[in-house]
């Protein structure tokens, strides 16, 4: 199946849809399947609060850590 539905979308068909009873492409508009834009649209904004979690989670373990006592190494005239 794999391109198929792509290729119905690319062609102008926006109701295609994979039909799993059939195992096949079909009018998801006469089979009276409707998927709301907002599912859609909440499932990008759960994805991008994901990967920025990940991200800052990221940055917080890059972070380079001072030894006890808070000063950085080398500074002259803090001993």
């Amino acid at each position: 199946m794999g391109l198929l539905p792509y290729v119905n979308l690319i062609l102008g068909e926006i109701w295609a849809g994979v039909d799993i009873h059939k195992e096949e492409v079909g009018d998801n508009l006469a089979a009276c399947i409707w998927e709301p834009s907002l599912v859609k649209k909440n499932a990008i904004i759960a994805a991008t609060e994901a990967v920025c979690l990940v991200l800052s989670i990221d940055q917080t373990v890059k972070n380079v850590r001072t030894p006890s006592g808070g000063q950085m190494p080398g500074l002259p005239g803090m001993q």
